[in-house]
């Protein structure tokens, strides 16, 4: 009997492995296209620079993966219909109501915590994938989505746990498979921005939010949507042509999102949030009206970060055994 349920975890644990090997393909995937696709020396020195730590940020993630085992997946786990709710109605906010797929998307976030509070990570997990634009997506393929989303949630949804941005890089997953399955294409680009005003506002974004989940002792649903909400309606209704700042915003709270064994403290998500701003230019021209293209912005910034913490302690770990082997 102990045999058995040795090799069933040890079964389980490969799985996870094994989803977990396909979320950095489609991570590599997302930030190769935006590094590959530009013509500019310095987009590429920068770019295998910071493709390096997320690769080194991911393998000491995949050290450590095993640890822990398999959810249960059930299509009865209700899980599965609020991922799927949340898809939709984000959508259809943003597409009946005309309201933007940030607003919508941290409304969403505050309903599921206020009325749904068991089940609002999955319903925050859909509201991303619900962003991506009806441009690219009618009603019907939404509900493919949305399918398509709620599965991968429930066979994910311990996948870089405590990653800020992970939610989102589901949603990103699940709208890259649906636009192979549909042949769809990214959107152009709208709008402009203001370099400085986007690093201000990925420092508030990732500050405020941390400060708010780690201090304030909220939820991490609630440290990110209710702040995203109050920013996004006011831009939205007072100063359309300033939406693109309520995005960075946005983005920036999902880094708030994460553990403090992810980012140590509130200095720590300060600098998140300076490579986010870096990560948020550099992807500024691709994956628009893909759902979860902020997440997956999120999770890089902060892998890297991971990345670099765990070199610095590795750095710091031989430094005290040599001193010790000269004492």
């Amino acid at each position: 009997m102990q045999t058995n349920d040795l090799n069933k975890n040890s079964n389980m644990k490969y799985q996870k492995l094994i989803i977990f090997i396909i979320f950095v393909g489609f991570i590599i995937y997302g930030f190769l296209t935006v590094i590959l696709s530009t013509n500019n020396l310095y987009t590429y020195l920068l770019g295998g620079a910071l493709f390096l730590l997320l690769t080194v940020g991911l393998i000491f993630v995949g050290k450590s993966l095993t640890k822990d085992s398999m959810p249960k997946v059930s299509l009865k786990n209700f899980d599965f219909v609020f991922a799927f709710v949340g898809v939709i109605l984000t959508y259809e906010l943003s597409n009946l109501v005309s309201l933007s797929p940030v607003f919508s998307s941290a409304f969403i976030g505050v309903i599921g915590y206020l009325f749904f509070r068991k089940h609002s990570v999955a319903l925050y997990c859909g509201s991303f994938a619900g962003m991506v634009s009806p441009q690219i997506f009618n009603r019907y393929e939404v509900i493919v989505l949305g399918l398509i989303c709620a599965i991968i949630y429930l066979l994910a949804k311990t996948i870089l746990d405590g990653f800020g941005g992970r939610l989102g890089t589901i949603a990103f997953v699940s709208t890259t498979i649906a636009t192979l399955i549909f042949n769809k294409d990214m959107l152009l680009p709208e709008g402009t921005y203001n370099i400085a005003l986007v690093f201000v506002f990925a420092v508030l974004g990732s500050v405020i939010s941390y400060y708010m989940h780690h201090h304030l002792k909220l939820s991490p649903v609630l440290s990110s949507a209710l702040p995203s909400l109050l920013l996004a309606g006011f831009i939205d209704f007072l100063l359309p042509e300033y939406y693109v700042y309520s995005s960075v915003f946005f983005i920036a709270s999902f880094v708030g999102m994460s553990s403090n064994k992810v980012i140590k403290n509130l200095i720590n998500s300060l600098f998140v949030g300076i490579i986010l701003g870096i990560i948020f230019l550099t992807f500024y021209n691709y994956f628009n009206g893909f759902g979860g293209k902020m997440g997956l912005m999120a999770l890089i910034s902060v892998t890297i970060n991971y990345a670099l913490i765990n070199i610095i302690q590795s750095k710091n770990k031989n430094i005290g055994k040599l001193k010790i082997s000269f004492d």
